[in-house]
């Protein structure tokens, strides 16, 4: 798989980003002028996807990291350093609120891009190094006293906030 071409540049993503930019500050002035609610649209996955994968490329020196839907494979990421059957995960936030998990989402780290001050051009990535198979995640606990283990085997979607896996493993932020 190292061989695949990975052909989501660094200026295709400046261009989407610029784009998304501009489509967020137009739909801002439309709400500010004439009152109506529309709800801003999320940071398309290409985007948030590939921040991660140049921020993992330039800072982690992880050149195997490719944008996995660019090179025809499944999932967020692929990078040689995990199983392909358990790649890299990415979830963006613009607020507080948590990220939505599948059932049998299978990762082999998580990543939180933190868009929360996105529009000013700062963002921020949070490694935590925790697979979906990991004795920490499965003791998250949710406000039913429920185990994410538990929601695995009962196939419910669940969410969990950088802030919620932050305060289980101790971290500050």
């Amino acid at each position: 798989m190292a061989t695949a071409i990975d052909k989501y540049t660094p200026e295709i993503l400046q261009l989407r980003y610029t784009l998304y930019k501009t489509d967020y500050e137009t739909l801002n002035r439309i709400k500010q002028e004439t009152g109506l609610p529309i709800r801003h649209q999320n940071p398309p996955e290409d985007i948030t996807e590939n921040i991660t994968k140049f921020i993992i490329q330039n800072y982690d020196e992880d050149i195997t990291c490719k944008w996995a839907k660019g090179i025809g494979l499944k999932g967020d990421l692929y990078s040689e350093k995990y199983d392909i059957s358990a790649p890299i995960e990415v979830k963006a936030f613009t607020s507080d609120g948590p990220s939505q998990f599948g059932p049998s989402k299978k990762f082999g780290v998580l990543y939180f891009l933190d868009l929360r001050l996105w529009l000013e051009d700062k963002i921020v990535l949070w490694r935590v190094n925790l697979t979906n198979e990991s004795n920490e995640m499965k003791q998250i606990h949710f406000p039913k006293r429920e185990k994410i283990f538990c929601l695995f085997d009962e196939f419910l979607r669940f969410f969990l906030s950088i802030l919620k896996v932050c305060k289980i493993l101790y971290l500050d932020m």
